[in-house]
């Protein structure tokens, strides 16, 4: 697993922002005392997963009592992952363990649009899947391989998870995609990762920018915060207006600037994840990007 430090992350963001959705106008984010203190105006909750409701192997404090609250009054709830290598059975079951109500249609994934994305780009025959040794590619069709060492004979790389992904292993792979150039598929657009101890995890999206502005090239992106998945979760509930839906998240990159730019409500959670213990504030300012709301924790004070 590689680490990165916050600053970097953010610098990472800021040079990506061609390569991003647009970022809206500015608000003027109104802090609130938890989710539930502005859920009524909403008719859907869209909820990010580490950072918001879970920490590590359990859930943070408030969370399990929200979610239950607002499945009390028949709130429709979608958890919105950007994690493309767990199936959403194997999700869903990693919530159930820390006593989340959710079902498995409770939960949209990057997995879920990797199918057709790979059909759109039709001419490539054997994709390169970047993925620990054991994951079970073949759910993903015929076509599909864990990559090796000759990744020449792949006609397209598809990167999903950044596990046991080093800095050789990129350059590897940076001077393949030099020397031909092949479709590049990032299925979790996330640049940081924070975990229970506040350290950050570089996942596939850091590295895919990092191949974008080495190489010159535009990788497909699958996740927050392009809007393919934000319209996969409202083609959920296709009588509510985007306006309508409320993502939570705890990132300005991912889950404010996506939902904004598809016409959701967005709140920040400022405390439990990627902003724990940092001034969100400032990093509004520098990035451009505003919440509607903001909170501490899912279920804390602004």
């Amino acid at each position: 697993m590689s680490l990165i430090e916050f600053e970097e992350a953010i610098s990472v963001y800021s040079r990506a922002r061609a390569r991003l959705p647009p970022v809206p106008a500015p608000v003027e984010p109104t802090g609130v005392a938890g989710l539930l203190a502005v859920a009524e105006a909403f008719d859907v909750i869209l909820l990010d997963g580490y950072g918001v409701l879970t920490a590590g192997a359990g859930a943070l404090p408030g969370a399990l009592e929200t979610v239950a609250a607002l499945k009390r009054r028949g709130k429709p709830v979608i958890v919105l992952s950007n994690d493309a290598s767990a199936e959403k059975r194997d999700i869903a079951a990693g919530y159930k363990r820390r006593e989340f109500p959710f079902a498995e249609e409770d939960f949209v994934a990057s997995q879920d649009l990797l199918a057709s994305a790979m059909a759109e780009l039709a001419q490539v025959r054997r994709w390169g899947v970047i993925a620990p040794a054991d994951w079970p590619v073949e759910c993903l069709g015929a076509s599909c391989e864990i990559l090796d060492a000759d990744l020449a004979r792949h006609d397209g790389i598809l990167f999903l998870a950044a596990g046991t992904w080093n800095d050789a292993a990129q350059l590897a792979l940076e001077n393949t995609l030099r020397t031909r150039p092949r479709p590049l598929v990032i299925a979790n657009p996330d640049v940081a990762a924070p975990d229970e101890a506040g350290r950050l995890s570089a996942p596939p999206g850091y590295f895919g920018h990092r191949i974008a502005e080495s190489l010159g090239i535009a990788p497909r992106f699958i996740g927050k915060p392009f809007p393919e998945i934000f319209e996969a979760a409202m083609a959920r509930h296709p009588e509510v207006a985007p306006d309508r839906f409320l993502m939570v998240g705890d990132t300005l990159h991912t889950d404010i600037l996506g939902a904004r730019h598809v016409g959701m409500g967005a709140m920040l959670v400022a405390q439990s994840g990627l902003f724990r213990g940092r001034d969100w504030l400032a990093y509004c300012r520098r990035s451009g990007i505003w919440p509607h709301f903001v909170t501490a924790t899912l279920a804390g004070p602004a």
